[in-house]
């Protein structure tokens, strides 16, 4: 059996192919579901798959020290992007980005570009992407050793 937190991750990816599809109507929304299963990852292997198996719980406990030991590390992505943006949406309802919607192509086509600018104006797109990976990464390692 996989492990749930997938569930969520498979969510995000989902919310964020439609904002790199050029849905520039639901933005918002899509980017709201991708940041909140973001995090809620770590809730899931925490609450749920931890609960699995003693093995299991061992392995994600070993998986969250690394994550918490990164607390005070300057780029560490969790700390630096998934959970301030989390936080800062869910609590306060704040740090949406801008939406930028271009439209290029010619008389046949229309390519619709959408464009999420963070406060620092940086592209939010990427930002979730690299997150994405970052968590398929951490749950690869956690699988692995789950396997040994």
């Amino acid at each position: 059996m996989g492990l749930r937190a997938r569930d969520a991750l498979d969510d995000c990816n989902d919310a964020i192919e439609a904002l790199e599809g050029g849905d520039r109507f639901n933005w918002k929304s899509h980017w709201i579901a991708a940041v909140t299963n973001l995090r809620a990852v770590g809730h899931i292997l925490d609450k749920v798959d931890a609960l699995e198996s003693a093995r299991h719980r061992e392995v994600i406990d070993s998986h969250w020290e690394k994550i918490l030991a990164e607390k005070q590390d300057a780029g560490s992505l969790f700390w630096d992007f998934i959970e301030p943006t989390r936080n800062n949406l869910l609590k306060e309802y704040e740090g949406l980005p801008e939406c930028e919607v271009s439209v290029l192509g010619d008389d046949d086509v229309d390519i619709v570009v959408v464009t999420l600018r963070m406060d620092d104006g940086t592209d939010g797109l990427p930002m979730l992407r690299e997150a994405v990976g970052w968590w398929e990464d951490g749950l690869d390692s956690i699988e692995a050793e789950l396997e040994e």
